[in-house]
């Protein structure tokens, strides 16, 4: 048997796939190691010493299955292990979907999933963390098995149950999977490599996809709660799901682009002033839009009127699709952690750069990009830092109040 699992891994499992694994799995462990090898609680982690996750209430009816691979209990090292393993899977599913074969790109890809300021976050609540992973994983996977072409029912069944239990851990990754599937929409718009009813019948087939994976979500909500006997939290808007008027979607739209202008830039700089991340952010976003003009010109897509058409439409329902809960309730409230999203665009834009521009350039930009990584393992850094401070003054102050009781 460990013969065969051997043969299977070098057989079967692709180097980019072995590659992929390794750099998001090592490079989430070189930033986040001294979380998961401290005790940092914060204020969700005093009540979630152990919990069974069961936060059907809330919407998220899958859960408490979900962390239940690990245990229900606060294990920093061990909810971490698993939270990186389900971040390399992610890696894997998108190395795989964009068919990268350039270690660079892989590295990008891998360091930027492990990275981001969604992860960093989310590993505040580290109690639950690896469920949240697992859904960012089941995003990706959903998106993987419904790619252009794909005919097969049992492909497009499992992208269906994919999407499903990934609302089910957690609502924000399914804009992850709809900003990963707009990402690489682009790209095949971009190849040409499909004729027009192709590309028409896909969008039309997610569109039944997503339609359905949300009906069935939805029901599998309702009956979890009428089967405990419990209400919808009124936490971030959940019990308000669905009450949308047309203010309500107005203030949605502006608040879509103050959290989107959010996630590039810590504050308002123009009277706080500028932070490295902030200025390495704005010189990413005209990289990005740089890029996206140069891989239209250079593939010719403006000669293509409904390729065209269809790709500018998707850049622009990026921002929608990466903050589409804000559409679904008024009371709907964006955090770090549900924006892991917006990573895919960093991953986009080096994908481009690696195909439409030329290697000297391209390889300037990843250098520029690697930089927004480890900017990103710094800050990462920093946060952990100021929580075990706090920790620590917390305590402090604990006991100091115990002793004069006493």
């Amino acid at each position: 048997m460990g013969e065969g699992l051997i043969r299977f891994y070098h057989t079967k499992i692709k180097r980019e796939w072995k590659m992929a694994f390794a750099v998001a799995f090592f490079c989430g462990l070189l930033i986040h190691i001294y979380k998961f090898t401290n005790t940092l609680p914060g204020h969700d982690s005093l009540f979630n010493v152990y919990s069974s996750q069961n936060m059907a209430k809330s919407g998220r009816w899958f859960l408490a299955i979900a962390c239940g691979f690990s245990s229900y209990f606060d294990l920093p090292w061990i909810n971490g292990l698993f939270s990186l393993f389900w971040i390399a899977v992610t890696a894997v599913l998108i190395v795989d979907l964009f068919r990268m074969e350039n270690p660079v790109l892989i590295f990008l890809t891998g360091g930027f999933l492990a990275s981001f300021p969604a992860v960093t976050q989310t590993f505040y609540f580290e109690f639950t963390a690896d469920g949240y992973m697992m859904a960012m994983a089941l995003a990706a996977l959903g998106v993987r098995c419904s790619v252009i072409g794909e005919g097969r029912k049992s492909r497009l069944f499992l992208a269906f149950v994919s999407i499903v239990l990934c609302c089910g851990i957690y609502q924000a990754y399914l804009s992850f999977a709809l900003v990963l599937a707009l990402c690489y929409f682009m790209t095949e718009l971009l190849e040409n490599q499909r004729t027009a009813k192709e590309y028409l019948h896909w969008a039309r087939n997610q569109i039944l996809l997503y339609g359905f994976a949300m009906a069935a979500y939805y029901v599998i909500w309702k009956l979890a709660m009428l089967v405990q006997g419990i209400q919808p939290a009124p936490y971030l808007g959940v019990a308000a799901v669905g009450r949308i008027t047309l203010g309500t979607l107005m203030n949605a739209a502006r608040e879509m682009v103050r959290a989107f202008v959010s996630v590039f830039a810590v504050w308002n700089f123009m009277e706080k002033g500028l932070t490295v991340y902030t200025v390495l952010n704005m010189l990413f976003l005209l990289l990005c839009v740089g890029t996206l003009i140069t891989a239209m010109v250079k593939s010719r897509l403006f000669c293509r009127r409904l390729q065209c058409g269809l790709f500018l439409l998707s850049a622009v329902a990026i921002p929608f699709a990466a903050l589409i809960w804000l559409f679904a309730s008024p009371g709907v409230q964006y955090t770090t952690r549900m924006e892991q999203s917006v990573c895919l665009l960093y991953i986009l834009t080096a994908f481009l750069l690696e195909r439409w521009v030329k290697p000297a350039y391209s390889s300037l930009a990843a250098l520029f990009l690697s930089v927004i990584i480890l900017h990103n393992g710094i800050t990462a850094n920093l946060f952990y830092q100021y929580v075990h401070r706090c920790y620590e003054r917390s305590y402090a102050i604990g006991v100091e109040i115990a002793t004069r009781i006493h």
